[in-house]
């Protein structure tokens, strides 16, 4: 009987394991949380634990500081919050930062509050166990105005340093405040919370506002924001400060239009930088070194024209390829203008090689303004996001993706990025599901340039030139392809007709 049991728990084990292999649950919910001010930001923590920040509702317009951990499929696993006693807070929410420690063990959170409706914003700063049990919650003031900290990092000697800003004409009215004069603002923070030093750098413009920091040579900072001589026309900027606090060099994308900026901002594995955000209407990246020079920029002019356009968020894939996060408008069936969560791919030189939008409701119905405050990469199998919706009650929206951006088993191809205009029409294929061979049928009178096989990381594992393409009908050899979904892109003079088939 002893050989039985030995081979019931040999198949019980066999089974668990298959029964959590290859079962990537995708999904697009809001049902899990409410937030006062929309979820902020997403990390992993570790394989299967990830974190979120959100802020909710409390008496007499106050907010707490909310945390939660969830699992790979979305699910809660344990959440806390914080009540901070003010009038508003953003240090759960939109305008928060949420790091991991270096050493695996603690989360920070950083971000402002607001004493009262007279006194101003104070930078905030969370330190959590990973059970989400406070270590220390911190707030830095300053007698000069009221002080913003909206982004952060560990250096190697354990601190955080905390960008933002530093607003010095608050009219000690929260309804009608007066921003007029804004600088740089860094802290330097120990990691039991003990302030080592700070640094207001002041320039000639009147307007600085730091969205972003992160690490440059020899103990130095990079940080993004906007710049301009008066409140509410501003330029995407971007400077490299020394240890001690000095401007070396800095970099401004003339704008002049409303509210222009980056909003994040990361180092790339190979030690330049990303940073994103919009300007004068459209989507923006813009790649730079150390030196603070541009090494490319783009608006994103292939995608399609619409009043909204602003990115949040950024990471990088382990090819080197770009994967980034915001909100764009479009007009829906029924002419209407909807504001939705965007994603997009491009390779490591800011070509777009697909995008997607996303509603909480398939057909766009149920809600009109939605944006995606944050993702990060599953490394080459998909992307787990974190955004909110206009409702009344602003729900936490949480999507997990595969790597073509699908949050689900049957979601349509993304916008693949070729030529204007992309069709379907008239291009057949067959078996679909196929193992060795698929057939692709042509519409007639169409001259392809070449037809491309492109795998679920968006790269191309077969290509097929002109020559040889006269005929209406093409036979492809597929057998040496890995199993999985694949997208057929026909290329022609002047469209791309693309398809979706399955590689058994």
């Amino acid at each position: 009987m002893r050989w039985k049991h030995i081979l019931i728990s040999i198949l019980l084990y066999v089974l668990t394991i298959v029964n959590g292999m290859g079962q990537q649950v995708l999904f697009n919910d809001t049902s899990y949380l409410y937030s006062s001010n929309g979820g902020g930001n997403i990390i992993k923590v570790n394989d299967s634990v990830y974190c979120i920040n959100y802020n909710t509702s409390g008496t007499n317009g106050e907010t707490s500081a909310g945390f939660a951990l969830l699992n790979s499929n979305g699910k809660i696993i344990k959440k806390n919050h914080f009540h901070l006693a003010g009038y508003v807070n953003t240090i759960g929410g939109f305008g928060s930062d949420l790091i991991l420690s270096k050493n695996k063990k603690y989360l920070y959170c950083t971000g402002e509050k607001n004493l009262s409706s007279s006194k101003g914003w104070q930078i905030t700063l969370f330190k959590l166990n990973l059970n989400l049990y406070t270590i220390f919650c911190k707030s830095f003031s300053d007698t000069s105005g009221q002080i913003a900290g909206r982004s952060m990092f560990e250096d190697d000697d354990g601190n955080l340093n905390i960008g933002g800003w530093i607003d010095y004409n608050y009219a000690n009215d929260f309804n009608n405040t007066v921003f007029n004069v804004q600088d740089i603002l860094i802290y330097k923070v120990d990691s039991l919370g003990h302030l080592i030093w700070n640094k207001t750098i002041t320039t000639s413009d009147a307007i600085e506002r730091v969205f972003a920091i992160a690490p440059a040579p020899n103990k130095g900072y990079a940080l993004a924001g906007g710049k301009g001589m008066q409140w509410g026309k501003s330029s995407p900027s971007f400077w490299i400060i020394d240890s001690t606090g000095s401007i070396q060099h800095q970099k401004t994308i003339s704008s002049g239009s409303y509210f222009c900026g980056f909003n994040y901002m990361m180092q790339l594995s190979d030690g330049n930088y990303l940073a994103v955000g919009y300007k004068s209407g459209t989507l923006l990246a813009v790649k730079f070194n150390a030196q603070a020079q541009i090494i490319w920029q783009s608006l994103f002019s292939n995608l399609p024209n619409s009043s909204v356009n602003e990115l949040y968020s950024a990471d990088e894939l382990p090819n080197g390829d770009l994967i980034m996060a915001g909100i764009k408008s479009f007009m829906k069936n029924d002419s209407t203008s909807c504001n939705a969560g965007l994603i997009l791919k491009t390779d490591a030189n800011g070509t777009v090689k697909w995008y997607r939008l996303y509603d909480r409701s398939i057909d766009f119905t149920q809600f009109n303004y939605g944006k995606i405050q944050d993702l990060i990469a599953l490394n080459d199998t998909g992307f787990y996001a974190i955004g909110w919706f206009s409702a009344s009650e602003q729900p936490i929206w949480l999507l997990k993706t595969d790597s073509l951006g699908c949050d689900n088993d049957t979601c349509s191809p993304p916008f693949i990025i070729g030529v204007n205009n992309v069709s379907t029409d008239g291009l057949f294929l067959y078996p679909n599901p196929a193992k060795d061979f698929i057939t692709i049928e042509l519409p007639k009178n169409i001259i392809p340039k070449n037809i491309e096989i492109i795998n679920s990381n968006g790269n191309p594992v077969f290509t097929h030139s002109k020559s040889g393409l006269q005929e209406q009908q093409k036979t492809i050899f597929i057998g040496d392809i890995a199993k999985g979904i694949y997208i057929i892109r026909v290329i022609s003079e002047d469209r791309v007709y693309r398809i979706k088939f399955i590689k058994e």
